[in-house]
């Protein structure tokens, strides 16, 4: 991953690639509590302003005037993710920024080296026989759960949903960009989007990957819940995706009565999502460990009624 440029005078400069939150207009009166990455004074764009904030806060602190430690209302502006807000960080905004303004489509994993998620939330899995796939049940009836002794090995996988906007009644695809993923054997992402924005259709390409056996499982389900869709793909083998590869296009129509300047939230599910390589194995019918399960990054997108 890419380190930032430091010095603010000199960020403009060329576009890299991928996530498109910064790109398009937004009214202050947001249908949602959805926060965005960069954004400091919650208008849900991403540009000099959100910068000069940061900076703010930065050299206030230098000044003994309050603090530069991330708390609920600032943390937007942690880019390099240290719990502090420092000149770092509005660098990072503001070449975030400018590289929107030439075009660019940058990713927030450009800008950072670590991650908070640790995958522990993932639901966990059932025991299920292997020769008919049925789940196996104890004496009351009830799904037998493996046992997880997870040691998460591998770190800074970024998950970022991108943002669309479109008219009311208009079908808008949103993308999720994935960044740090040297070895990829499977994973499950789920996608929850704000109602009463509906989703039609998820699409991936990985299984047209090279090195990914097209015989191996692939599933898109739109219809998880009313609110989410699940993309579900696993192989015996590990391809590696370059940072910004498009794991997933996830298409939503957008109520005819829709209000312009209404933001529907686009987030990542930890629950339910998870992305391992081959280092996961498992040991008997009723215990698991996982060695190749990643920490990651999740962030939100939006689809924007123009």
């Amino acid at each position: 991953m890419k380190k930032t440029t430091r010095i603010l005078g000199t960020i403009c400069a060329s576009a890299i690639a991928l996530s498109m939150c910064s790109m398009f207009s937004a009214s202050a009166s947001a249908a949602s509590a959805v926060r965005i990455m960069g954004d400091l004074n919650n208008d849900l764009v991403v540009d000099a302003q959100d910068a000069q904030v940061t900076l703010g806060i930065y050299v206030d602190a230098l000044s003994g005037l309050s603090s530069d430690d991330v708390n609920n209302d600032n943390e937007a502006g942690d880019i390099n993710m240290d719990g502090k807000i420092s000149v770092e960080d509005a660098a990072s905004i503001l070449s975030y920024y400018c590289q929107t303004l030439v075009g660019g489509q940058p990713l927030w994993a450009d800008f950072r080296t670590v991650s908070y998620e640790d995958g522990t939330g993932f639901t966990p899995q059932y025991v299920t026989d292997p020769e008919t796939g049925e789940m196996t049940l104890d004496e009351n009836g009830n799904p037998v759960v493996l046992k997880s002794g997870r040691i998460y090995a591998l770190r800074g996988l970024y998950i970022e949903a991108g943002c669309a906007s479109g008219q009311a009644g208009e079908t808008v695809t949103v993308p999720i960009y994935v960044a740090g993923l040297p070895k990829l054997a499977g994973f499950q992402l789920t996608v929850k989007h704000e109602l009463p924005l509906k989703l039609t259709k998820i699409y991936s390409d990985i299984d047209k990957q090279e090195g990914w056996n097209p015989q191996d499982e692939f599933t898109a389900n739109p219809n998880a819940a009313e609110d989410q869709g699940i993309l579900v793909a696993a192989q015996a083998d590990d391809i590696s995706l370059k940072n910004g590869f498009v794991i997933g296009e996830f298409t939503y129509q957008i109520p005819e009565d829709a209000v312009s300047g209404t933001h529907y939230a686009i987030e990542i599910d930890p629950s339910w999502t998870m992305f391992v390589s081959t280092d996961c194995c498992y040991s008997n019918e009723n215990e698991m460990i996982m060695n190749g399960a990643y920490q990651y990054t999740a962030l939100s997108g939006l689809v924007t009624v123009k």
